[in-house]
């Protein structure tokens, strides 16, 4: 699939913008679109591992909509998946057999008992997201889109997880679309493919 995104420039001029125009020489430029992700290719099979990083404000989340956009299969990400918050994390699940539900949560790094009998609401901000994640691998899908990947999450947690992907990933056939600035779980998510994003030149694309 050609992943590329440009935006159209819909500046109004005001006094404040022409200064800024003036000031930095943009007369015969501000008026063209800004190409924010220069054309690239990339294929993502079934229980594939793609890893997109890159600084702050280099594009990553661009790339991954962009991403969701051109692919054709069946995919979930966990901003779209329902949570009850005053249920137990265990009742959430009801779809699935609780072995499985409890195999999901181990993936996630949220099998403590205790945790398990608590409702969505009594969760720190980090056991949230791990139960979210969870969740989300419960829907089955062909393919996950995790943005901001583990970014909040302390970096043994964090590495802990990403191993834990790798194996569902194999193991179940899923690909999965991660987005992060935090390149110290590549060794733990061993990525199919990773690409490097810039906000200052194109991006690279490494196929593993």
């Amino acid at each position: 699939m050609k992943i590329q995104k440009t935006f159209e420039n819909k500046i109004i001029p005001s006094p404040n913008v022409n200064q800024i125009i003036e000031m930095f020489k943009l007369e015969n430029t501000w008026k063209l679109p800004t190409e924010v992700i220069s054309p690239f290719e990339i294929n993502i099979k079934k229980g594939q591992i793609v890893f997109i990083t890159g600084s702050s404000g280099a594009g990553k989340t661009t790339i991954l909509k962009e991403i969701i956009k051109a692919c054709t299969l069946q995919f979930a990400d966990y901003s779209h998946i329902n949570k009850n918050i005053d249920k137990p994390l265990t009742y959430q699940f009801s779809k699935i057999p609780l072995p499985e539900a409890l195999s999901l949560l181990f993936v996630a790094n949220l099998l403590n008992p205790r945790t398990l009998i608590q409702t969505p609401k009594q969760l720190s901000k980090t056991e949230l997201y791990r139960f979210m994640l969870a969740l989300t691998l419960a829907e089955k899908p062909d393919i996950i889109y995790l943005d901001s990947f583990c970014n909040d999450l302390d970096r043994p947690n964090a590495a802990m997880i990403s191993g834990n992907l790798r194996k569902y990933s194999t193991q179940t056939n899923t690909a999965f679309v991660l987005a992060t600035s935090h390149d110290d779980i590549l060794e733990y998510l061993s990525p199919d493919i990773c690409v490097l994003a810039s906000s200052t030149s194109a991006c690279t694309v490494v196929n593993y």
